[in-house]
């Protein structure tokens, strides 16, 4: 695709799905600039000069280290979130807007020639991230991917081609962290494979990820699409050479089918994908790589085959973004509301024998604990949930998940209001807990029931710069709507050590806090020596009687 569509469909994209779907990250308030015609160009304009720097450097036979200086990318920051399991984590990056819409452009530039060497659609075997088709017409926020591709169509796929009789053993497996073991240079070289591929945009994305990998070589950013297209294309070699070899699959990212027709077979099909992972620098993940039968699958009535299945999924399907809807995880953050039948299960349960024998215990079973939390709800035993929020000193983890539940309860809690607001407030400044956690706890902090604006405040003050990438710009959105004058004063003599995502923050709170005078003051001297597009933008901002932005980083 040409710089000026691939720029076009980006800024498009994130104005959709924002940046990146890790949910810790909040949709930056710069998006919503880009709902105004004028700056939605302006950006847009920035970035094509930006790209055409780049490239012409790149087209006079200099490195692409010195024109991705062009691009002016920020370092890629990473914070620490749980993945499926208990006890595994992935690094997640937070790129920087502007950054996450030129990654993407680079993506969108190469993302027909990736599609048209993918296995066509029509073949039913790979699911994941096929591009939407006529996206090239499109002019309002949209989708990348086709949302009929998707992992219930994957699961349904699954579902039927275990129905042909012939087929009498699966093999279900995922490769192990995927994105973060990705090889950077056998990505370049499956892409400059393909034919007639753009070289300087190869060349171009491949300095970008090197630079973001700090030259380690290995890993693309987690939840980004233009990270998405680039996995597809990684794969491309895999599923091509399955094909060739014979075997019945299906593939959704990371997971793999394979349907056969014997346990030996089974094995030889698997040995076959090993090798050939191997061969990429990619591995399975072995507690998750199970042969069963398909008759037993049949019976189970269930096409996954997951060691970590949990069947209270948390998160309510209108929640999940529709292309990657079907996924959980074992430690949910959503409280899911709990269906009439479920409740009457959880009704019979002696909550007090319970908790003596699964939760008043050293080690605390996280199944056993998730339960405990439903079952204290469907009992209505306020006092009871209200109290449990000591067992997550010994399980953290479960953080995100109890606070939703207290938030959607708010209203049975309120006598014990105080009581949960104590117990959080001691996490709030326990520095020993991972950043993401700390984020959710200041958020609900900041939440008008449950609202420590003191505390919210003071967290800011309190930080360190070793605490967190991203933790800074979190209080600094929670804290917008209750920062007074005296704050802001305090607030601002911290943008000169503030990185850029908290600058910009900061920003946004004085332009809409300070008086206008106070304001330009302060402005004309920062603009003298930076020179981030969005600040421009933010000056122009009304304050909040007069704007819809001042609500934007609640979205």
């Amino acid at each position: 695709m040409d710089l000026k569509t691939s720029v076009k469909l980006a800024l498009l994209n994130v104005m959709k799905e924002s940046i990146t779907d890790v949910e810790v990250f909040k949709r930056p308030f710069e998006l919503e600039f880009l709902k105004k015609d004028e700056y939605f160009n302006l950006i847009k304009g920035i970035i094509e000069q930006r790209f055409i720097s780049a490239f012409k450097i790149i087209s006079s036979k200099h490195e692409p280290f010195t024109a991705l200086k062009e691009l002016k990318i920020n370092p890629l920051r990473s914070i620490l979130v749980p993945k499926k399991t208990l006890f595994d984590f992935r690094k997640c990056g937070y790129i920087e807007p502007l950054d996450e819409i030129i990654y993407l452009s680079l993506a969108i530039m190469l993302s027909n020639k990736i599609e048209k060497e993918r296995i066509h659609k029509k073949s039913k075997i790979v699911y994941s991230y096929r591009l939407k088709p006529d996206l090239i017409k499109e002019q309002k926020p949209t989708y990348l991917f086709d949302l009929k591709m998707n992992y219930t169509s994957f699961r349904n796929d699954v579902s039927n081609k275990i129905k042909d009789p012939k087929i009498k053993v699966v093999v279900s497996c995922d490769i192990s962290n995927f994105y973060d073991r990705l090889n950077l240079h056998r990505l370049e070289n499956t892409l400059l494979a393909i034919h007639d591929i753009d070289i300087q945009s190869v060349k171009l994305l491949n300095e970008m990820l090197l630079y973001w990998s700090n030259r380690d070589s290995y890993g693309i950013p987690v939840g980004s699409n233009a990270s998405r297209i680039l996995a597809e294309a990684s794969l491309i070699n895999v599923d091509k050479y399955l094909l060739d070899k014979g075997i019945n699959f299906s593939r959704y990212v990371d997971d793999f089918r394979l349907f056969a027709s014997s346990a030996s077979q089974a094995h030889s099909w698997l040995s076959i994908l090993v090798e050939r992972l191997n061969q990429e620098g990619l591995f399975l993940n072995t507690s998750k790589t199970s042969i069963v039968s398909a008759s037993e699958i049949k019976q189970s009535r269930s096409v996954e085959i997951s060691q970590n299945q949990n069947t209270d999924v948390e998160m309510e399907k209108s929640e999940l973004p529709l292309i990657i809807r079907g996924y959980s995880g074992l430690i949910p953050t959503k409280f899911r509301k709990l269906s009439n039948r479920e409740k009457t299960n959880l009704s019979n349960i002696n909550i007090v024998e319970d908790k003596e024998r699964k939760i008043d215990i050293d080690l605390v079973d996280p199944k056993n604990l998730l339960k405990y939390i439903r079952t204290l709800v469907a009992q209505e035993e306020w006092k009871e949930l209200a109290t449990t929020s000591t067992v997550l000193r010994r399980f953290p983890q479960f953080t995100p998940y109890y606070l939703d539940c207290i938030i959607k309860h708010a209203d049975s809690l309120k006598v014990y209001k105080n009581l949960i607001i104590e117990t959080i407030i001691e996490l709030a400044n326990d520095s020993s807990i991972l950043e993401y956690l700390r984020i959710y706890v200041i958020r609900f902090l900041s939440n008008e029931i449950f609202l420590s604006k003191k505390v919210v405040i003071n967290s800011y003050y309190q930080l360190k710069r070793s605490e967190g990438v991203y933790l800074g710009r979190a209080v600094l959105e929670c804290i917008e709507n209750y920062v007074i004058r005296d704050d802001l004063l305090e607030i601002k003599k911290d943008f000169v050590r503030a990185d850029s995502a908290e600058k910009r923050q900061i920003l946004k709170l004085l332009k809409l806090k300070l008086n206008e005078n106070e304001f330009n003051a302060f402005y004309k001297n920062i603009s003298l020596n930076d020179n981030d597009p969005w600040y421009d933008l933010i000056a122009k901002m009304k304050k909040p009687s007069e704007h819809p932005l001042q609500h934007a980083t609640s979205v």
